[in-house]
């Protein structure tokens, strides 16, 4: 198998199926999922694929770099730690909600997944509250981007900015839409991304976008 490094794409070429299954394998991290049933909160664990392609090409964010490196021998200089500390907000947390912002925070890479009004957006804000560091956080919806800003300002004791077609508040930490990161002059200087719903990262125009972040902590959100 040969590989070449482009900027965050990775192109393979000669690759057997041994040698796929080892990069899926590679590529492929446990991370926490929650939901809630009427026996009350609970987590589990799942596979999930983080593992972006475009015709041959496979585009990973920075926080694989450890990962891509391992496999195919490229060397990339490994992304800076992000000082962690005390989750705090204004809010109060459920347990479990806590329990989930602390593992996906150990994990550094985690898609996180609960059905609506589980309480992820919670666990967003949680994970924002304990990171010493610049955020973004991405949406495709300019209304979730909305009501997040909102609910990050009233919940965080840190000062949250604002990106959204005309509306614009420029801070160290951000709240966007993908439409308005992908205009955005200096992604890299996020250390932390959060994408809600997740599931649409695979598509191009939002990996394209997650690809300019140099943030070596990303997690998703999805009810899918």
């Amino acid at each position: 198998m040969k590989a070449v490094a482009k900027y965050r794409r990775i192109e393979f070429s000669g690759v057997t199926k041994t040698e796929l299954a080892s990069l899926r394998y590679a590529l492929t991290v446990k991370v926490p999922v929650f939901q809630r049933d009427w026996q009350g909160a609970r987590i589990g664990y799942e596979d999930r694929m983080y593992l972006f392609h475009e015709s041959g090409t496979y585009l990973c964010p920075r926080c694989f770099s450890d990962r891509v490196s391992y496999l195919t021998g490229i060397e990339e200089t490994p992304p800076e730690s992000v000082p962690l500390r005390e989750i705090d907000l204004r809010v109060n947390l459920l347990e479990f909600e806590k329990k989930v912002a602390l593992d996906a925070l150990e994990k550094k890479v985690a898609l996180i997944v609960g059905p609506t009004s589980s309480g992820k957006t919670y666990v967003a804000a949680a994970i924002a509250s304990a990171v010493d560091a610049p955020f973004l956080y991405l949406a495709h919806r300019r209304d979730i981007v909305l009501q997040t800003y909102q609910r990050f300002k009233e919940w965080l004791k840190r000062d949250v900015g604002l990106a959204a077609g005309s509306d614009y508040e420029e801070q160290e930490s951000m709240v966007m839409t993908f439409q308005t990161a992908a205009k955005y002059p200096d992604l890299k200087r996020f250390k932390v991304v959060l994408v809600d719903e997740a599931h649409h990262c695979p598509a191009l125009t939002f990996c394209r976008v997650l690809c300019l972040c140099d943030a070596p902590l990303f997690f998703g959100f999805t009810a899918t």
